[in-house]
């Protein structure tokens, strides 16, 4: 088995701790404590560490798929905004481009410049004349990169998408799984990747990534966190994407 550890930290010593130093927060003392919720899957990283790199780390590893979105924002056209359909929040692609920017048209009352294209998706910028420093950059899937109909936002699955780019391989699996996660999470402060792991078995890739979810102490309460382990299956003879995700660590002040 194939297996790639990456981490965005350096540690000379790996100490597992069950506690971590008493902080204060509006004159409340906070015993922060480690709680492992699946004692099969603990990873190396004391709670201050773990702690520290939620609030200060980096939110991406080094290599990590990311774009420099600016002032802009990103909506990927659907059932929903196009009026196809009400009931479902289905992710629409297309290889017409066309059939896109008519998509995209539907989906906004801005107007449209600068429609292009990359193996990806199409996409075309949406201005607003009350608001010319923000832009929308609307995008509609090419179904020769991933079809993501099997997909209904309203009903969540851990059926997520079919992946047409091949070959399936390690390095085509971690970039659409990193492009899905950034799409997803570029626009909020939480939650972090710690780490990643890639290993293959004969019949999927499997792409794994640790996140931190920290939240504040506001209102008297205390902070902490939860670690969630993020585990993407392709399988490599259909490209069907699998998704699922469980909590393994929890700091809290119990």
């Amino acid at each position: 088995m194939k297996r790639v550890i990456k981490f965005i930290v350096t540690l000379t010593i790996f100490i597992v701790s069950t506690s971590c130093d008493q902080s204060i927060n509006n004159n409340r003392v906070c015993n922060l404590k480690t709680t492992f919720i699946d004692s099969t899957d603990i990873i190396p990283f004391s709670d201050k560490l773990l702690l520290e790199f939620a609030q200060y780390g980096s939110k991406y590893p080094s290599g990590f798929y990311t774009e420099n979105l600016s002032n802009s924002s990103l909506y990927y056209v659907n059932t929903v905004s196009t009026g196809v359909n009400n009931n479902k929040w289905i992710y629409l692609c297309t290889d017409d481009s066309s059939q896109a920017f008519n998509w995209i048209d539907s989906s906004t009352y801005r107007t449209l410049i600068d429609f292009t294209q990359t193996d990806r998706y199409f996409q075309a910028v949406g201005i607003d004349s009350s608001n010319l420093r923000h832009h929308i950059l609307f995008r509609v899937h090419k179904c020769s990169y991933i079809d993501r109909s099997i997909y209904d936002g309203l009903n969540s699955s851990d059926s997520i998408g079919i992946l047409n780019q091949r070959p399936i391989n390690e390095t085509n699996v971690k970039e659409v799984i990193e492009y899905l996660w950034f799409t997803n999470n570029y626009n909020i402060s939480n939650p972090k990747i710690l780490f990643t792991e890639y290993n293959e078995t004969q019949d999927e890739c499997i792409y794994v990534l640790y996140i931190t979810n920290y939240y504040t102490g506001d209102w008297g309460m205390c902070p902490g966190l939860n670690v969630e382990k993020q585990i993407y299956s392709i399988n490599k003879n259909n490209g069907l994407i699998l998704y699922n995700k469980k909590i393994i660590r929890v700091i809290s002040d119990p």
